[in-house]
């Protein structure tokens, strides 16, 4: 049998106890609240795949924030890419690819990704291999 390899690009990272709180952006307002934290399966610098409790509908744009034990809460926003629920859990695995980063209101802050990268190169060699 031939072996499937992952077509993915960029090294994803496992963190444990990693979650994800996450809102879509149409309900952006300032009263509109994020999702209670849900568990972040993996991430790259320029995309996270979560468990949702909701369906959710690729397109969308989603605002996260990504807390990690024991490190500062990153605040970053997607659009939603991917979405398969699973037949053996209740969740939905969802795939947000962070809008670029740059300056002005249709990216994220440069300071994000370098976060970002600061965080998975510190996790980097207490990940699983996928």
């Amino acid at each position: 049998m031939e072996e499937v390899k992952d077509r993915r690009m960029l090294e994803r990272i496992s963190i444990d106890g990693a979650k994800i709180c996450y809102r879509m952006q149409d309900e952006g307002s300032l009263h509109s609240r994020f999702s209670a934290p849900v568990p972040l399966s993996d991430l790259t610098w320029n995309s996270i795949r979560f468990e949702a409790d909701a369906s959710l509908t690729t397109g969308e744009i989603v605002d996260l924030q990504i807390l990690i034990p024991g490190e500062k809460k990153i605040r970053v926003r997607g659009y939603l890419i991917w979405n398969s629920r699973s037949d053996q859990k209740e969740h939905n695995y969802v795939v947000v690819q962070l809008l670029p980063f740059g300056q002005g209101t249709e990216y994220n802050p440069v300071t994000t990704r370098e976060a970002l990268k600061m965080i998975i190169n510190k996790f980097k060699s207490k990940s699983a291999d996928f």
